[in-house]
């Protein structure tokens, strides 16, 4: 059951300040993983360390934890020389304080963790309609750019929707890595339900890309001027790599389940 297994997602909770549109979540409350439930999960897992190739910490909005940092530095040194990512919506748990946010994204970079931050549209207006704050948009991309030059560990993670190139076009101006997630509900998977409409909406910029690499689950391209990005498509059941740990009380949850092998 677990032979497959090559990575971590770990869902620290689901509360978050965001109310994302595009999310297959409803529920945006509730309790964090306690320190004893963290320590004991990853203490006991049914598969060994040398398996393992990569961790990403997740929510809901895993920096809305008052104890984030804390559980990230226990997670770090837990998973010495593996690869680390957090998932995060560039708030840093906050609502527009993008300096405080800065200073605690600081903190999480220099123990290591590379950053995936959700950016639905690079229009501000559709931007705060997507989830559901109205947020100072430069701000955040004053953020993201502090935040790249300082460590290039940045990378801008988007969702299949009408206006998803404006994304991209964000992520190559800023020098950031880029994927693009066919993660949405299924009743809200809108224009793009395939990798065709992704090629062809890159003919519309006029830069085509090749596909340089590809799974069930991954497509890389790179376009005519290099720049590569990724396209991440859940395949869910017995394919699915990732060990998916959350607390107790999120076993049951439907969401969890096809993404992953719950523990």
């Amino acid at each position: 059951m677990y032979s497959q297994i090559k990575g971590i997602r770990l869902v620290t909770g689901y509360a978050c300040n965001y109310r994302c549109s595009f999310c297959y979540q409803d529920t945006y409350r509730g309790q964090w993983i306690s320190r004893a439930e963290l320590h004991a999960k990853l203490t006991n897992l049914p598969v060994p360390d040398s398996q393992i190739e990569y961790v990403t910490v997740m929510g809901g909005e895993a920096m809305c934890d008052p104890d984030a940092i804390d559980k990230l530095a226990y997670i770090a040194q837990r998973f010495k020389g593996k690869k680390l990512s957090l998932t995060t919506n560039g708030s840093g748990g906050f609502i527009n304080d993008f300096y405080g946010a800065y200073k605690k994204y600081t903190e999480v970079m220099n123990l290591g963790y590379h950053l995936s931050i959700s950016i639905p549209s690079a229009i501000p207006s559709e931007y705060s309609e997507m989830v559901g704050k109205d947020i100072q948009f430069s701000e955040l991309m004053w953020l993201i750019t502090q935040l790249n030059d300082d460590v290039d560990k940045i990378r801008i993670n988007t969702y299949l929707h009408k206006n998803w190139w404006s994304t991209l076009l964000l992520a190559k101006q800023l020098g950031t890595e880029y994927t693009i997630c066919c993660e949405l509900r299924e009743e809200k998977q809108a224009a793009f339900d395939d990798f065709t409409h992704l090629v062809n909406g890159f003919g519309i910029l006029g830069n085509t890309p090749e596909i340089v690499r590809q799974t069930a689950c991954e497509t890389v391209y790179k376009d005519r001027d290099g720049f590569e990005f990724w396209l991440y498509k859940f395949v869910p059941g017995p394919g699915e790599d990732n060990l998916i740990v959350v607390p107790s009380h999120l076993l049951s949850d439907p969401n969890g389940l096809k993404r992953g092998i719950m523990w």
